[in-house]
């Protein structure tokens, strides 16, 4: 399974922090430096090892962002690497044309959260990067041919487990009060 590596500036960092946290929480390997990186002269180094560890990477943008020097070369080397990027946008801004080929997903409304999170969890399973097996629900019974479920079996699994992971993911930020960001 892929790491997921999470880019942002600064000034994103409450972001970036809550949604590695809610990835973790869903099974993604995430890297983010405030939580992962070894503090001191090794920062740099831990970073640029994360970086070639990681199978695909969240860069979180804002305008703060695009102009930081730090996120544009982390996302530019992913994209020169042939590794996935998917955007993820906090903040309205105009964004540079490789990230806007990405498909970017929205962040922009507090409301919406869910929805972003859910569309993002959608492309983590795109590109296998979940860290839990998520089993099928439709199994051959024992007297039956041991034939592999259906990718159809199989795809409605995954959209189950993922509408399961928003319904508890809604839960725990109304409980948390963070959905009035």
């Amino acid at each position: 399974m892929h790491q997921v590596y999470i880019s942002y500036d600064p000034a994103d960092e409450n972001f970036a922090l809550q949604l590695a946290e809610d990835l973790s929480a869903y099974g993604a390997r995430t890297w983010i430096d405030v939580r992962d990186a070894r503090p001191g002269r090794h920062w740099e180094r831990s970073i640029e090892q994360a970086l070639n560890e990681s199978g695909m990477m969240v860069v979180v943008l804002s305008p703060e962002a695009l102009v930081s020097k730090q996120v544009a070369m982390e996302w530019q080397a992913f994209l020169e690497a042939y590794r996935p990027v998917m955007p993820v946008v906090v903040v309205p801004c105009d964004l540079p044309a490789p990230l806007r080929a990405r498909r970017p997903i929205a962040f922009t409304r507090a409301s919406r959260y869910r929805r972003s999170f859910h569309e993002l969890i959608t492309r983590l399973i795109e590109y296998n990067t979940r860290v839990r097996h998520i089993e099928p629900l439709i199994w051959p019974s024992a007297n039956s041919s041991s034939r592999r479920p259906t990718a159809r079996a199989e795809t409605a699994s995954a959209r189950r487990y993922v509408e399961q992971a928003i319904r508890g993911l809604r839960g725990r930020h109304e409980a948390s009060g963070a959905g009035q960001r």
